[in-house]
């Protein structure tokens, strides 16, 4: 399935729209706090930790993710969100349609407000637009400027590039590519790893440009190989 070019320019615009407007905090689950519920937990703001930092803006070795313990790296509402996905018969064309903002946004403030919500009787399109929402609104993206750099050097250096990511943005970043690379494998949808790059990269890289959409076919390709 070809995007067509109004597609692809409604992508752009919309990343460019997104670095002026998605910096406003999210209450969540601190990785390094679950058991603290705190009115000053900001999406985006990071542990003060720098001994393994690579690439961010913040200094930080641990997302500020939504997670519901302090040992998961992955966030639950991610899980969930692929769990639910995985069970409901394929849709045509999944990540690509966006539900009205009438019915988003009650749904965007219950994740931002309780770090999870209900899911199992929302439609494919509304938890696939929560899943890009909860991706865009990360005030440091899971691919840096730096490491954005290093995949775009490079198609060879894939996997130790993605080795020296800091964690946990290495394994949230690898577990997403794995679920669309197993997606991308059923002609049900009719997304091949093209049409997730174009659709995932503007949510992903800290500083998106044409082009990185063909870094993340790759990586999404690729997949199985990150560890």
């Amino acid at each position: 399935m070809e995007l067509s070019p109004d597609y692809l320019m409604k992508i752009k615009m919309r990343s460019n729209a997104s670095f002026i407007h998605n910096k406003e905090p999210i209450k969540l689950f601190n990785l390094n706090q679950a058991q603290t519920i705190s009115q000053d937990l900001k999406l985006g703001k990071l542990s003060n930790n720098t001994s393994d930092c690579i690439g961010l803006k913040q200094p930080a070795t641990k997302l500020d993710l939504i997670a519901l313990t302090a040992t998961q790296e992955i966030p639950q509402f991610i899980m969930n969100a692929f769990s639910i996905l995985t069970l409901r018969t394929p849709q045509e064309g999944l990540f690509r349609m966006s539900p009205s903002d009438e019915l988003q946004k009650p749904l965007q403030k219950t994740l931002e407000t309780n770090g999870n919500l209900e899911m199992q009787n929302l439609e494919v399109d509304q938890i696939c637009s929560l899943i890009k929402y909860f991706y865009r609104k990360l005030n440091n993206p899971l691919i840096s400027e730096k490491m954005s750099i290093l995949f775009r050097k490079s198609a060879e250096e894939d996997v130790k590039t993605m080795q020296i990511m800091t964690d946990p943005y290495r394994t949230n970043l690898i577990y997403l590519l794995k679920q669309l690379n197993k997606f991308s494998q059923n002609i049900s949808y009719k997304m091949d790893a093209k049409n997730f790059g174009v659709v995932f990269a503007p949510n992903l890289f800290e500083l998106y440009n044409l082009g990185d959409e063909k870094i993340l076919k790759r990586l999404i390709e690729n997949a199985n190989s990150f560890e």
